[in-house]
């Protein structure tokens, strides 16, 4: 978003004291009117904790977590404000700290914060980095009241199992996901196309810490960044 010159809003400002003095204020409908609630300051970022999440949903949860590896630690960052919106990033951490250049980042606009400070987004499609969709996806964070520490956040949706990559849910031949989710105990339920392949997701408490070092940079394409040392491997990327 590109913020107004200081010289432009001091002259807007003149112009405004000059007309409330003459008695001739007439309000503008078509000025977008100013935001009165405060938002997170651009370049702003958490480290998100999942290890930390409650989750409600679906049951037996427990017994699929442990199909998964459960410490996926990943960035949320502040990349734009507008108004009472802001976007947000979410972006992997490498193992030694700071942003994965390796891995793709996802953008999560249209998210807007309340007067009591916290963000929501959603209910909404949305498309995870490694290619995962969910439906109605639910996503809302606590911040705290200076607006610098993300307190707590939760999330709800509805996963397309069809979407998830085979390493991350291994099945044999002739196995459906949701024969392997069965075997657990875990029941599927409709997408919004009404067919029988989706799960039902809750996670609530997550915890999360301040990242004042990181600044999340967009990467489109995995493996592929001047700063990823595979990337030359990389047939798609063109660097």
């Amino acid at each position: 978003m590109k913020h107004l010159p200081v010289h432009t809003i001091f002259a807007v400002s003149t112009l405004l004291l000059a007309t409330l003095a003459l008695g001739a204020c007439d309000e503008d409908p078509t000025d977008p009117p100013a935001p009165t609630v405060a938002v997170p300051a651009v370049g702003t970022t958490w480290d998100v904790d999942m290890d930390s999440a409650n989750w409600t949903s679906p049951e037996n949860v427990d017994q699929a977590l442990a199909l998964f590896p459960t410490s996926y630690p990943f960035y949320i960052g502040v990349t734009g404000a507008e108004g009472e919106t802001i976007e947000l990033m979410l972006g992997l951490a490498a193992e030694a700290g700071g942003q994965d250049m390796c891995s793709r980042t996802v953008a999560m606009a249209g998210v807007s914060v309340t007067e009591d400070h916290r963000f929501v987004f959603g209910p909404a499609d949305f498309n995870l980095a490694n290619g995962i969709q969910t439906e109605d996806l639910h996503f809302e964070g606590q911040l705290s009241d200076d607006l610098s520490a993300l307190q707590t956040l939760s999330v709800s949706g509805r996963i397309v199992l069809s979407t998830i990559p085979p390493d991350m849910l291994p099945t044999i031949d002739g196995q459906t996901p949701c024969d392997l989710l069965g075997l657990m105990d875990i029941a599927c339920s409709a997408c919004r196309d009404g067919e029988l392949g989706c799960v039902t997701v809750a996670a609530d408490s997550i915890q999360s810490a301040p990242a004042p070092g990181v600044a999340l940079e967009p990467i489109a394409l995995p493996d592929c960044h001047a700063s990823c040392d595979i990337s030359a491997d990389n047939p798609d990327c063109g660097l």
